[in-house]
């Protein structure tokens, strides 16, 4: 990646960049390549948003899912562990004064 900026003119950059392949070139105002509306591409972005908050609300819960099935099953094969004790059920409260 070659970068040619503070050039005195665009002649001197183009005569510097012609001493190299030159595969691409990036412009300030070039426009996005696809040829959507706007409002469609900011649609999309919102479903987009609306997937990835779905998926990580569904892996959360997911996580507890698992987090209760695990209890379960320690209760059940593992009573003498911390995991599968009842004692472990209450909750853990702090008491910042």
């Amino acid at each position: 990646m070659f970068l040619a900026m503070n050039a005195n003119s665009e002649a001197a950059a183009t005569r510097l960049l012609d001493q190299f392949n030159v595969s691409e070139q990036v412009v300030r105002n070039e426009r996005y390549p696809r040829n959507k509306p706007v409002a469609l591409q900011m649609l999309e972005l919102i479903l987009a948003n609306l997937l990835l908050v779905f998926l990580l609300v569904s892996l959360a819960l997911l996580g507890g899912i698992l987090i209760a099935l695990s209890k379960r099953v320690a209760r059940k094969w593992l009573p003498d562990w911390e995991w599968g004790s009842p004692d472990g059920e209450r909750l853990t409260t702090l008491n910042l004064r």
